[in-house]
């Protein structure tokens, strides 16, 4: 599917839309494509070639024809004006735009909206242990409500259970009724400015590591070390970025009765010159 974060310039998007598809995989000719923006095939190749450009009325119809969200019209009408820009200043901002957005796009904090600040103390003590953010989900699933049944499930000590349940209903995280626990309207997210990302990330791939020592048939564990080029690592990443979205989704309508962990990496093992 072409995700248009891909591109540096919109004419490589327009090629890689009409050729494979956008968002619902529908191919797109370009006789519709002019038709659709009133104005001749040949002139849409001249542009396709960059030998013409699109009018940013037309860019705007482009959005449309395409079906893009309001981001990424926004992203698509910053690849025009600095197409269109003649001024290598005026170009240099747009260039500033588009890597800021691109940037801003991998840092899921700011794309989700079901992220919510606790204090910074109180957030030191949610990520000192996996079990914190474990047992907050659970709260989600109606067998894992209660302190017995937390016990049976994560196999800790009551202890640590009553220490954990006391501290979410302490800081809102979760709320009790009729003997019954739950989880608040919030599900928390480490921004990337967070100083506990590094532990969260950490506090996960211990205990993906410690199921490597205990496999089950339903999990999954893969990794990989490979030579590629140095341009298609974001395009890596944006396509790992789409299956977080899509998970996510998957998530969101899934009902609740487990508890389990995904968790994703990518990174350059050599220094960059």
């Amino acid at each position: 599917m072409v995700t248009i974060y891909n591109y540096n310039d919109y004419q490589g998007f327009l090629k890689a839309g009409l050729k494979k598809g956008f968002g619902d995989n529908r191919k797109r000719s370009q006789t519709d494509f002019a038709d659709f923006l009133k104005c001749q095939p040949a002139y849409i190749s001249m542009v396709l070639n960059d030998k013409a450009q699109l009018s940013m009325e037309q860019a705007y119809r482009t959005t449309e024809y395409f079906e893009l969200s309001q981001k990424e019209a926004h992203f698509f009408m910053l690849l025009v004006q600095k197409s269109r820009s003649t001024n290598p200043g005026l170009v240099q901002y747009f260039e500033k735009q588009i890597e800021n957005l691109k940037m801003e796009r991998t840092d899921l904090s700011a794309r989700f909206d079901d992220s919510k600040t606790i204090s910074t103390e109180q957030s030191a003590q949610y990520y000192s242990a996996w079990y914190y953010a474990a047992i907050h989900m659970a709260l989600t699933v109606p067998s894992m409500r209660t302190v017995p049944s937390l016990v049976q499930k994560f196999n800790l000590p009551k202890t640590t259970i009553d220490m954990v349940c006391d501290f979410l209903l302490r800081t809102g995280l979760a709320v009790e009724q009729n003997g019954q626990l739950g989880v608040g309207p919030v599900r928390l997210h480490t921004g990337k400015s967070s100083p506990f990302l590094n532990q969260s990330h950490a506090m996960w791939r211990m205990q993906a590591i410690s199921c490597l020592q205990r496999p089950k048939d339903s999990d999954f564990h893969y990794s990989s070390v490979v030579s590629m080029s140095q341009s298609d690592l974001p395009v890596l990443r944006e396509a790992m970025i789409a299956a977080i979205e899509s998970i996510r989704s998957t998530v969101r309508d899934s009902k609740e009765e487990i508890v389990a962990v995904y968790a994703m990496d990518l990174f350059s093992l050599v220094r960059e010159m």
